[in-house]
């Protein structure tokens, strides 16, 4: 039996000869592309740990797949319906509703191996900092190819992403929240193939601030 660091080398060689192939036979045809909708919401402060002063955000779990016998209740978690009841106020957070095509799926913000690329999201808007995205529970699924578990994100998920203003008293931002866009960067797969990574953006117009909280 191969020792464990040479088991994940000859995975990563397979698996990248097979991006680096498929990558090349794929040049002309266009990836699919997922759907990225941003809105600023009111978010239970429940659902969310604060991190110093950088007004980052991190989930209990962020790396933790769950099993399938959860995804309903995860579901039910990211359209806001299983929360805790909150225990302060809730705070205001830039969300990224992600919608992959049907059929194919992106590795989580934390792959099991190094030579698995990871989702990440950024956010930019003027007069905002924004803190760590929150990624949701991804779901674990065999890969064949790789002989492991591997958590994936499928159809639609939400990603949060807490953010600070530069300054309170900004008029940037007094009045609305500025221009905001969103960058995926990602490598989508289905269950025959996996293609080059890509970045994808989305933006959102200024608008005013929503009402609550």
């Amino acid at each position: 039996m191969l020792p464990f660091f040479n088991q994940t080398l000859v995975r990563s060689r397979i698996y990248w000869v097979t991006v680096l192939c498929v990558g090349l036979a794929s040049a002309q045809t266009a990836q699919p592309e997922p759907r990225i909708s941003l809105s600023y919401q009111w978010f239970p402060v429940s659902g969310l740990s604060q991190s110093g002063d950088s007004g980052v955000g991190t989930s209990s779990n962020p790396g933790k797949a769950k099993s399938k016998k959860d995804e309903n209740l995860s579901h039910q978690e990211a359209k806001g319906k299983s929360f805790p009841k909150p225990t302060s106020p809730p705070v205001l957070v830039l969300t990224a509703s992600i919608d992959l095509p049907p059929g194919w799926h992106i590795n989580s913000d934390a792959p099991p191996d190094s030579f698995l690329v990871p989702t990440r999201v950024s956010a930019f808007a003027q007069g905002l900092n924004f803190g760590k995205p929150i990624f949701p529970a991804p779901v674990p699924q065999y890969s064949q190819a790789l002989g492991m578990e591997v958590p994936l994100y499928s159809g639609v998920f939400q990603v949060t992403v807490p953010f600070k203003r530069s300054s309170p008293s900004a008029q940037s931002t007094a009045g609305g929240y500025p221009k905001t866009s969103v960058t995926l960067h990602y490598q989508a797969c289905n269950d025959a193939m996996c293609l080059p990574p890509k970045d994808v953006t989305a933006e959102l117009p200024p608008g005013a601030w929503p009402k609550g909280g």
